[in-house]
Formats: structure tokens, sequence, C-alpha cells
């Protein structure tokens, strides 16, 4: 804290993606401080754009990440397990101990595994294809700071259950428009089983969570605007050292 305090007093602008971390400086005093998220790639809008055709494949939970403990994926198997007529596909690099410790619990749910697709990792554009075709995707991990795959499961028109870590309650905020996903407490295997239920078995929630989702990304989150803010503080900066 003492490093990151001197760092700041020798800057003339310094640039966080959260509001937590904004309201933290702002509370200490420190008003070189601006809150800018983290943009989405150009490639997600312009692949999302060009296969916007893409057909929803029902009771499909798709998650993407790294395979570790830490991001809920033993959780998000026996939740799962629990859910009947589930197709639960985890993309991302997993250990052979981790495969098979999942596999295995997803014996113990169902008698086979059958329902537990783990394809290692994807090319870029896999992975994004297989955010258009899921019913729901599900981020259940335990400590995160802005997490990327977020903002490109929302460009995708994903609907998505995800825990309140990180900058994930911003991203997802609710307001006046309706909900933009459900989110939990992280290690909740009862809020989680819940959570995906409900998004799979109430198609207005989905779809309104879905819409507005992939409507925040273009709002928010583009690089144009994202740039835009960034060359705003670079302009004020400039014209504070004439």
């Amino acid at each position: 804290w003492k490093l990151i305090k001197k760092v700041i007093s020798m800057s003339d602008s310094v640039i966080v993606m959260t509001e937590s971390s904004y309201k933290t400086l702002a509370d200490c005093g420190y008003r070189n401080v601006y809150l800018v998220p983290n943009p989405l790639s150009p490639t997600v809008m312009d692949y999302v754009s060009a296969h916007s055709d893409k057909k929803r494949i029902p009771n499909t939970v798709l998650f993407a990440g790294h395979v570790v403990k830490t991001k809920g994926v033993e959780e998000l198997v026996d939740t799962c397990g629990q859910i009947e007529n589930v197709k639960l596909k985890i993309i991302g690099h997993a250990t052979d101990e981790m495969k098979n410790l999942l596999r295995q619990k997803a014996i113990n749910c169902k008698g086979d595994s059958s329902w537990l697709e783990l394809t290692g990792e994807l090319p870029y554009e896999q992975v994004l294809d297989q955010m258009q075709r899921c019913d729901v995707f599900v981020l259940p991990t335990y400590t995160e700071g802005f997490p990327n795959v977020i903002l490109e499961s929302m460009a995708c028109g994903c609907a998505i259950v995800t825990t309140k870590v990180g900058a994930i309650p911003e991203m997802l905020k609710e307001d006046d428009r309706g909900k933009y996903g459900i989110l939990i407490d992280p290690k909740n295997t009862e809020a989680l089983e819940s959570a995906i239920k409900t998004m799979l078995d109430d198609e207005n929630l989905k779809n309104q969570c879905r819409q507005n989702a992939q409507r925040r990304v273009c709002e928010r989150y583009t690089i144009h605007i994202i740039w835009s803010k960034l060359f705003d503080i670079w302009c004020n900066l400039s014209n504070d050292n004439i």
C-alpha cells in the first residue's frame, strides 16, 4: 500500500478499472484518478456481427477460462449434476488431475460422465462460437479483477450466471432496463443451482439478460468508447502541462 501511494503521488494520472478501486483512492484524497474499464476486443464484435445467425442449444451450460479450483469448476460440475437434462461444456486448459477429478464428480452425480465435456483449450473463434450457441454461460469464480470473459460472453449475447466479485457486479448491474445476468455469492452451491435452473427455465428472463448485456457492451465497452475516455485524459493532461 505504501508503494502504491508513492507511485500514485508521482504520477500525473492514474487509471483504475473498477468502481471500488476508484472509490478507495478518491476517499484517500487522490484527485488524479480516473475510472476506465478494459475495452472489448474489436475481434469479438467483428465475429459476432458476422455470425449473428447462430442457434442456441437448449439446456447447454458453458464455462470458459482457467480450469482450476478458484474458478469454481468443482462446484459447477457438482451443481449441474443435480439438474436434469443438462449438458455442461468446460473450455480451457486443465491438468490431468483436474480432468480426472471433474469426470469422477460427473460419474458420482449421474452414473456416467457423458453429460460433461472437457474440450481443453480451443482457438479464440471457436470459444466465441460456443458462447453464441450455449443456453447459459456460467462463471462461478471465487475472485476476479476485470474478467474479459464476461465482456466476451455479454457481446455474444449470453445469459450469464456468475459471482459478485471484482468488477463483475458493475458489468452486470441491474438498472431500469431490467436484469443483465444473475449474480450470486462465490462457493454458494445452493444459490448456483437455483440461478442456473432459473436461467434455463425462464425464457423471458433469459432473453432480457441476453439483449441487455449485449447492448451494454456496445454502449460502454467497445474500443472507440474506451479510447475516447483515454484520449480525453491525455488531452487534459497535456493542457495542464502547457
